[in-house]
């Protein structure tokens, strides 16, 4: 923000109208003075006679020029100082823009940084390795319904598989409506979590589009960052 900072105040027209203006008017009285003693001492070699009512006409329309050539640069100066005015505001938004977008996506990322680092605690590693050692051998066999069905007897006979599976599935959908909402950076979240992400749906896809015909919002967000980030 160098150029914004070297102008710590936008242009102002007052001041420069009245510098503009004492230096006009002050020229016109000389050059309104000078015409009029030119003409007095025309007067007297030629031997014309001028009447002070001569001399005021003279006057007045000095001072009636000056008028007139001091709106004039005013409104040169208004324009060219209001320009100035609108390309400053034009630089300070978009700084002010950047600088806010810049702040944002910092956030962002420190926000997807502590969001992940929930995954390495020590009571939810358990889960994770639990819901892994379970679902590791149904890879690609939850298919069928018959399948679906064994797989949710098998959660039903375990409660501790259960809520791993679960506690596993209620991050990635924590995680998901943080992405979708923008809340937190995707790419951070995608560089550490795609592969478990994906390896997850991957195995429990059949499983969650039979909920999901139930209920749509079935780890609905997890389901759409995922096939996502699958194509991607």
């Amino acid at each position: 923000m160098e150029q914004i900072s070297k102008q710590d105040q936008k242009p102002d027209t007052l001041s420069v109208n009245l510098r503009i203006g004492y230096k006009t008017i002050f020229l016109g009285i000389i050059i309104t003075l000078l015409i009029n003693l030119g003409v007095y001492y025309i007067s007297r070699i030629t031997g014309h006679t001028l009447q002070l009512r001569d001399y005021i006409a003279l006057f007045s329309a000095g001072v009636v020029t000056t008028a007139l050539v001091y709106t004039a640069l005013g409104l040169k100066i208004n324009y060219n100082v209001n320009r100035e005015k609108l390309m400053f505001d034009k630089e300070k938004f978009e700084y002010e823009k950047n600088q806010y977008i810049e702040i944002q996506n910092r956030k962002r990322r420190e926000f997807a940084y502590q969001v992940s680092s929930n995954w390495f605690n020590n009571d939810f590693a358990e889960c994770v390795q639990t819901a892994r050692h379970f679902l590791k051998p149904l890879k690609g066999k939850l298919n069928s319904h018959q399948e679906i069905e064994d797989y949710e007897n098998a959660l039903d006979a375990d409660l501790l598989v259960r809520k791993s599976i679960l506690s596993v599935l209620n991050y990635f959908e924590y995680v998901s409506i943080l992405i979708e909402d923008q809340v937190i950076d995707e790419d951070a979240i995608k560089d550490a979590f795609k592969t478990l992400f994906c390896d997850y749906y991957k195995t429990l896809k059949s499983v969650i589009e039979h909920h999901q015909r139930e209920n749509h919002r079935y780890f609905k967000n997890y389901a759409c960052v995922s096939k996502r980030w699958t194509i991607a």
